[in-house]
């Protein structure tokens, strides 16, 4: 079972492209000791940051709590971040606070220590392309 969300991933990852510019993505996957991984060849995102984001989440193993404690300190490293309003860091805050995590300054930590019980599910790439393919091939077929 992934210890982080997809849920929680996607959202950040929204939020990256929203409101950091490139550098300080590098830089909060950087601090927290997270390098970029490969991304499959058949998977498409849009946008710079979108990929630079991904890039690093594929170089890391959501089952592995090690992998698990860097992603929190992201999340911390992006709360800790300048902001022309409080908004961005309410924003973050809500994303942990849905995903029963606490945040202590720039502290992003669990309540207990079990693992997260998972109320999303996580559909693969491969799926996904498939289903594209498949409901392309529905407007190509005779009306009945």
């Amino acid at each position: 079972m992934e210890l982080i969300s997809p849920l929680l991933r996607n959202d950040f990852r929204e939020f990256c492209v929203t409101y950091f510019v490139l550098r300080q993505i590098d830089d909060i996957f950087t601090m927290a000791g997270i390098r970029h991984g490969n991304l499959p060849k058949d998977r498409l995102i849009s946008g710079q940051r979108r990929t630079l984001v991904e890039e690093y989440y594929a170089s890391l193993n959501l089952h592995n709590q090690s992998d698990a404690d860097k992603f929190l300190k992201v999340l911390g490293y992006a709360i800790a971040q300048r902001y022309s309003s409080e908004e961005p860091r309410d924003i973050l805050r809500g994303f942990c606070k849905r995903e029963d995590l606490i945040v202590d300054g720039m502290n992003v930590y669990r309540k207990s220590g079990k693992p997260p019980v998972s109320r999303h599910v996580a559909v693969s790439p491969t799926i996904l392309a498939e289903l594209k393919t498949r409901l392309i091939d529905l407007n190509k077929t005779d009306a009945h």
